[in-house]
């Protein structure tokens, strides 16, 4: 497994040379959906559109010429730690290209809450956490650069400038700020809208006078024709000067605007209901766009012929002219479970739903299923299928939009389900494996686990079935047999491929024997991998890892090579496709497709990352991923051996585990936290050890 430095030091080179403009532009695709993602900043510069999702842990782009939207992934941290960009509330370009993005408050290690705010430049490959003069920002929710290269962000905090010469962010208007929710230019002037009212500065930042006209909350400002249009937590308002009286909008008195844009001499208002359109002439006011009527709609902006609307549901391109509006990607979905329904047609489980995607077309169905947080899907045709939830067996139908529910177990969560040739239907719960010969309507118990932790199943022709991949079940005489290693996949000719102690194993004689072809040795650490798929045409192996990786190799398992370029977007489930083509369900950025052939296709040497030089103290880092469902990794670091518990516990003070006790080197360490048999909530664990004591919260979402 290993080479010398000089294929490392190739292999590099290649990977650095192989980035393009886009990050994520050479493999992989961000399918544009399920589109569920909560857009909160739009922009429009040239022909590209750039917009950024809650969450979505990255910025986004796509020309108007092209369909498909470029994923660049903006991360925090080095080495083991590093870790995405969450709560992405503004991004802005300048005009050399420069990107900066900022977003919400997260943990430090000493939990100290911070901000975020980040800048690339070099189209979106890399990026750089930036902190210096604005330690106390706390959230960033806006970014202003002027025509004169100034650049101001909006914060908890205030108003912060940025200064070249000493290269940080000073912040201006002193210290009678409460939350800056916008930033905007008319002329020389920058205007700023707060929790407590309007601010503006005419000396470039310097110095701020407060607007004693209003005492609203300001969230918009724009400024049309020989008027200012002030969006409120309490309504429109409209003035010529900033010095003379607010004039409300009457017609949407009452509803808090998010945002203000012109388009073809009309202003189009964002509120938590959808659109409004303002006529300047007159204030007549009008609700557009009846197929967004109910989202909350965060921002909009515009091309030469397309209104572009970011709300909670999604990003829209909507036709004024034809009053219609279409969702159009930007994903930060949560993806729980990926099957195929024949030779095109993906379907998806979300937290909000089930959708479908087809592949030739490229295309989402806009008919789904509303049924939330299912585990797996089993197709019955082209408009069917059944899946589960928690508590549930459902009948679905995509044409009609519904289900019908069965229950099978109740009292215990149900895990997951699955069809083998035969066409028998097989339901696990933490307890209990369920069958069904008559397509769901009566189910038999067959198998009763121990020890309550049944989570996943597998059919293997007509007569086994795997439980939790290791417990090889005969549906013909009920024989079990305790495996090694958990199966991922059996080929046509009974091999099985897995995830052992080991690492990814793979046996020949129906499980008999084993043997080993990616140690977990040469995982990068805190990885593991999550699933194994098998290209049989290709004779191509795919191990992939709980934060992106992708291990790769093309004869048998005997060289590896990796992808790294969806580092460190969360996996939750995967799926190969009858093309070929690996499809990656994440936990917050939708579903991607390797559209090209993963890179590297060379052997190289799977080492860990350079770490992190021994610390002065301890340090207990947050969860990855948080929240997390059911398994997530907690990592600290030790100056020194020393004796260490780590625990978990509720809300109640109650232990609910026990993850290290004993004597620990010094270092870095990694512990799996398996939530299975928790109930969705926020836990605490905590890191003790001779003289060090430190707690942190993390969320179980099922």
């Amino acid at each position: 497994m290993q080479v010398n430095s000089l294929y490392k030091i190739i292999f590099i080179i290649l990977l650095l040379l192989s980035y393009d403009e886009y990050t994520l532009a050479q493999t992989w695709q961000s399918l544009n959906g399920p589109i569920e993602s909560e857009v909160t900043d739009i922009i429009v510069q040239d022909d590209t559109v750039y917009t950024a999702a809650r969450f979505g842990h990255g910025l986004y782009k796509r020309n108007f010429e092209s369909d498909v939207w470029q994923f660049s992934n903006i991360t925090q941290g080095e080495g083991a730690f590093r870790h995405a960009l969450e709560d992405i509330l503004s991004i802005n370009i300048d005009e050399q290209g420069n990107y900066y993005a900022g977003g919400g408050g997260v943990m430090s290690g000493d939990g100290q809450v911070f901000n975020q705010f980040y800048k690339s430049h070099n189209y979106g490959k890399s990026w750089q956490e930036f902190r210096n003069g604005i330690e106390d920002c706390h959230t960033v929710s806006d970014i202003l650069v002027t025509p004169d290269k100034n650049m101001f962000i909006a914060c908890v905090q205030g108003i912060f400038l940025f200064s070249e010469n000493e290269n940080k962010f000073i912040k201006v208007g002193g210290n009678a700020w409460e939350f800056v929710h916008t930033l905007y230019q008319y002329e020389n002037m920058i205007l700023a809208g707060t929790q407590s009212g309007l601010w503006y500065s005419d000396n470039d930042g310097l110095n701020w006078i407060e607007n004693e006209n209003d005492e609203h909350e300001i969230f918009a400002i724009k400024r049309v024709e020989d008027e200012f249009f002030l969006g409120t937590d309490n309504g429109l308002f409209r003035t010529s000067e900033l010095t003379e009286s607010w004039v409300e909008v009457d017609e949407l008195s009452g509803l808090a605007i998010n945002a203000i844009h012109l388009f073809e001499d009309l202003i189009y208002i964002a509120n938590e209901t959808g659109v409004y359109v303002v006529n300047p002439d007159n204030y007549s006011t009008a609700p557009v766009f009846a197929d967004i009527a109910e989202d909350k709609v965060h921002v909009i902006n515009s091309s030469e012929s397309s209104l572009f609307v970011g709300a909670e549901n999604g990003f829209y391109i909507c036709s004024p002219e034809q009053n219609t509006c279409t969702l159009n990607g930007v994903a930060s979905a949560w993806v729980r479970s990926l099957s195929f329904q024949g030779q095109d047609t993906l379907l998806t489980s979300t937290t909000n739903a089930i959708y479908r995607y087809f592949t030739e077309s490229g295309e989402w169905d806009t008919q789904s299923v509303p049924l939330r947080r299912t585990r797996n899907i089993v197709p019955i045709d082209e408009e069917n299928f059944r899946t589960i939830d928690d508590r549930n067996y459902y009948k679905c139908s995509f044409a009609e939009g519904e289900c019908d529910s069965f229950e099978i177990d109740e009292e215990h969560v149900l895990r997951d389900i699955t069809e083998n040739s035969a066409g028998q239907l097989f339901v696990a719960s933490l307890r209990y494996v369920y069958q069904s010969d008559d397509g769901g309507d009566t189910w038999d118990m067959i198998y009763n686990h121990p020890n309550n932790d049944n989570h996943t199943l597998k059919a293997n022709g007509d007569s086994l079935l795997f439980i939790n991949g290791a417990i090889k079940l005969s549906l013909d005489t009920h024989d079990v047999e305790q495996l090694p290693a958990s199966v991922h996949h059996i080929t046509s000719d009974g091999k099985y491929f897995g995830i052992g102690n080991s690492g990814v194993v793979k046996s020949h004689d129906f499980g008999e024997t084993w043997i080993t072809l990616l140690q977990s040795t040469d995982i990068i650490e805190p990885d593991f991998i999550r699933s194994v798929e098998v290209d049989e045409s290709s004779n191509k192996i795919y191990a992939i890892t709980n934060t992106g990786r992708v291990y790769v190799s093309e004869n048998e398992g005997e060289n590896w090579g990796l992808n790294i370029e969806m580092r460190p977007v969360a996996i939750e489930h995967t799926v190969l496709g009858p093309d070929g083509i690996l499809y990656l369900g994440s936990f917050s950025a939708g579903v991607f497709a390797n559209v090209e052939p993963l890179k590297p296709p060379m052997t190289i040497s799977i080492e860990e990352e350079p770490g992190e030089a021994i610390p002065n103290n301890v340090i207990l880092h947050q969860n990855y991923p948080n929240p997390f469902n059911p398994v997530t990794v907690i990592s600290f670091q030790l100056p020194a051996s020393s004796e260490v518990t780590l625990e978990v516990f509720d809300l109640l003070g109650r232990r609910v585990a026990l993850l290290v006790d004993g004597r620990q080197t010094a270092g870095t360490h990694t512990v799996h936290f398996d939530g299975s048999n928790l109930s969705s909530g926020t836990y605490i664990y905590r890191l003790q050890t001779e003289d060090f004591s430190e707690v942190r919260k993390m969320t179980l979402i099922k």
